[in-house]
């Protein structure tokens, strides 16, 4: 019958553990959202740029094709052909390391999401 206020010590460490709990889910899900948020907006830029790197090295392909013409007929130097070579693959370089960066956001949207998995050596 005395219990020296015990139980309702208990029953306030109870109810603070259930607060903690309540507060660390709160800030648990709080930051998947802005994890998933920052990833998909990092996904649109990075598809942005793809699609613009893509666009540049297309024109760039074609200033090739038209710098070749030029240097077989005899209109331009071989140095003119080489440039444009070397501006094509700078470009090529350029997209790939985009889409490598898109497929690496990719994934840390999908990890963000909930998505897992577990390396086996």
């Amino acid at each position: 019958m005395f219990e020296g206020g015990r139980i309702e010590a208990g029953a306030q460490v109870a109810t603070a553990q259930r607060d903690q709990a309540a507060f660390a889910y709160r800030r648990t899900a709080l930051t998947a959202f802005r994890e998933v948020n920052d990833n998909l907006a990092a996904l649109r830029q990075l598809e942005a740029q793809v699609l613009h790197l893509g666009q540049q090295r297309d024109a760039l392909a074609a200033a090739l094709r038209h710098a070749t013409n030029r240097y077989r007929a005899g209109y331009s130097p071989y140095l003119e052909q080489l440039d444009a070579q070397r501006g094509l693959l700078s470009a090529e370089l350029s997209l790939i390391q985009a889409q490598a960066d898109w497929l690496n956001a990719s994934v840390a949207l999908y990890q963000a999401m909930g998505g897992g998995w577990s390396r086996t050596d």
